[in-house]
């Protein structure tokens, strides 16, 4: 339910929904849609030019595991001596894909934003404030904030992000260690003040 690519196209006479990666044709056979098939009609549709590079980008994308950055993702693509992509197309493909719900930005209060494939990957994060490190979690129900914020502002919800922050066992573990730590040593200097 995290993003859901959901609209409604007029083809060929007859109407198709689109949801999460497959497609419902009217006598309702099921049938799968590919990221390939998404972006090209985005393409298509907003009079971008349909290039090999574009689609390369994608499949490297939909083959990363997790989060991923700019410079992770040209690293990716350099190895792979198919295509040699620049940056600025990287940037701008990046947008494209972004604008099309395929790929999802996120800034999780680092130097650097982080993007995902969001075709079919439905999970929420959860973000330590000291070290950064990030955790994917599933099936947290969202359902009743989406019930919420249609009952206030009118909006038929289709999509949302949730970002929980707070800190992690290891840097909870690390400050109990150094808050202990700093404990012993107050105690030394009171005996050492108290035995001049």
């Amino acid at each position: 339910k995290s993003l859901i690519l959901f609209f409604i196209v007029k083809k060929k006479s007859k109407f198709v929904a689109k949801i999460k990666g497959i497609m419902l044709h009217k006598n309702n056979e099921p049938q799968e849609i590919t990221p390939r098939e998404i972006l090209k009609k985005y393409l298509k549709d907003n009079g971008y030019r349909k290039t090999p590079e574009r689609f390369f980008i994608l499949d490297e994308i939909c083959k990363t595991q997790g989060h991923f950055d700019i410079e992770q993702l040209l690293q990716n693509l350099k190895k792979n001596k198919k295509y040699c992509v620049s940056r600025a197309t990287v940037y701008n493909t990046m947008e494209i894909l972004t604008q099309c719900r395929l790929v999802v930005r996120h800034d999780f209060d680092t130097a650097r934003a982080s993007y995902e494939c969001n075709f079919n990957n439905s999970h929420e994060h959860v973000v330590c404030l000291y070290c950064g490190k990030i955790e994917e979690i599933q099936g947290v129900p969202t359902e009743t904030a989406d019930e919420y914020a249609k009952e206030k502002t009118g909006f038929n919800i289709l999509s949302h992000r949730l970002y929980l922050y707070g800190v992690c066992p290891e840097c909870m573990e690390k400050r109990a260690n150094e808050q202990e730590q700093s404990s012993v040593n107050n105690e030394e200097e009171e005996d050492f003040e108290s035995n001049k």
